[in-house]
């Protein structure tokens, strides 16, 4: 395993990572095999009692929660995943964040304390799923929806942000 030196201060956390577990509402649930969630930290659906990445196309009311990396992150083949490089397993058990604190990746915009956070649910020029803020929310762009959740203050030069997710 290869060492990381931390230089100038820790990251922002770990896309998918709960930041405050203690006032976290996570909810065990299983992934639909037949549609696969590429990553953490993203909204999903549910359907038929199953967890689904969301489609293209999909509507604000269609997100049911967030989906939690799990602890402790280990590899199925043995070595370690890098950090914020492991993925879901496929038909398998799952947490969802209904409510809480979540770190996730900010893919476009200004990340501002208070301020409501966007997702991209439609692909084009920009990744489906992507997290931003709202400037493209309701400004002539439908490729974007509320999610349901506010920032809690400024993305790190990665990207990592935390926000603060409860859409029921």
């Amino acid at each position: 395993m290869t060492a990381q030196v931390l230089t100038y201060h820790m990251p922002a956390g770990v896309p998918g990572n709960v930041t405050r577990s203690q006032t976290s509402r996570i909810e065990p649930n299983n992934f639909d095999k037949n549609y696969p969630c590429l990553a953490y930290g993203i909204p999903v659906k549910i359907v038929s009692g199953l967890i689904r990445t969301l489609p293209s196309g999909a509507v604000a009311g269609d997100i049911y929660g967030m989906l939690v990396r799990p602890f402790p992150i280990n590899s199925s083949f043995g070595a370690p995943a890098a950090l914020g490089a492991g993925t879901p397993n496929v038909g398998g058990p799952c947490d969802i964040l209904a409510a809480g604190y979540m770190t996730v990746t900010l893919a476009r915009g200004t990340a501002v304390r208070g301020a409501a956070v966007g997702v991209r649910t439609t692909a084009g020029s920009h990744t489906l799923l992507d997290i931003e803020d709202t400037a493209n929310v309701g400004a002539g762009d439908s490729d974007c929806v509320l999610l349901g959740a506010t920032f809690m203050g400024p993305a790190d030069a990665n990207g990592l942000v935390e926000i603060y997710f409860k859409t029921r």
